[in-house]
């Protein structure tokens, strides 16, 4: 998975891993909006991995918003240059046993979810 994301080969190449769990403890009718974040301060963290291995069932969302760094190189609009950046969010709905990799340069990301 790793590899399609990142469009290389990753065979023999020395690799570093983060393995991150997180628990989240809400209280009913609670709400939990997370950080937008990249993993990694001072690595070189290429992709990230998630693996949902359980999600309580009271819990409604889950999401994960990924907020993604796009390039804009050859946009003209009516004779106005507007290349640059732009940042494209979008919502992934997350269910239990979900694997997900995504690359860690150009998205950020956040979960949320709440306690029904």
């Amino acid at each position: 998975m790793f590899e399609r994301v990142l469009k290389c080969n990753l065979r023999g190449i020395p690799l570093q891993a983060v393995v991150k769990m997180q628990d989240y403890i809400v209280s009913e009718g609670d709400e939990f909006i997370g950080a937008i974040h990249k993993d990694g301060l001072f690595e070189s963290i290429k992709a990230v991995g998630i693996y949902y291995y359980h999600i309580d069932g009271g819990i409604e969302g889950g999401d994960l918003e990924l907020h993604a760094v796009i390039q804009k190189d050859d946009e003209f609009v009516s004779g106005t240059d507007k290349r640059g950046t732009v940042v494209r969010k979008t919502t992934v709905r997350l269910r239990e046993g979900n694997v997900l990799v995504f690359d860690n340069e150009y998205c950020y990301h956040r979960v949320t979810l709440n306690l029904s």
